[in-house]
């Protein structure tokens, strides 16, 4: 199953999501290797999306594909990204993620998974 992390940033925010995306995505990945799951998706693709509200705004969507695969783009508050320490962007993210993947419909991602 391909699983990938891409933010959907603005550039004031792009260096810090960037790396966490690499990092989450790589652990995620390392994590799924020799894991077997029944659920019929073929691929998750999930777009943390940290946009400064000057620049552009995108609304939350959850993408089923035909070819079996999601798109989970969600957002996080660009104000609350600026204004947190480092660990607390982690968190935030951790939390995009976990929350991103809660939105994967049963008929694709079976809770067991």
């Amino acid at each position: 199953m391909l699983f990938a992390i891409s933010g959907r940033v603005t550039q004031d925010v792009s260096r810090d999501a960037g790396a966490l995306s690499w990092e989450f995505q790589s652990e995620i990945v390392r994590m799924l290797e020799g894991v077997r799951l029944s659920s019929p998706v073929t691929g998750i693709i999930l777009l943390p999306t940290i946009l400064n509200p000057e620049i552009a705004s995108m609304p939350d969507n959850v993408t089923n594909r035909r070819d079996g695969g999601v798109w989970v783009a969600l957002g996080l508050s660009h104000a609350e990204w600026v204004n947190a320490a480092a660990l607390d962007r982690i968190d935030m993210f951790a939390k995009n993620i976990s929350n991103s993947l809660m939105r994967v419909s049963e008929k694709r991602l079976v809770a067991s998974d």
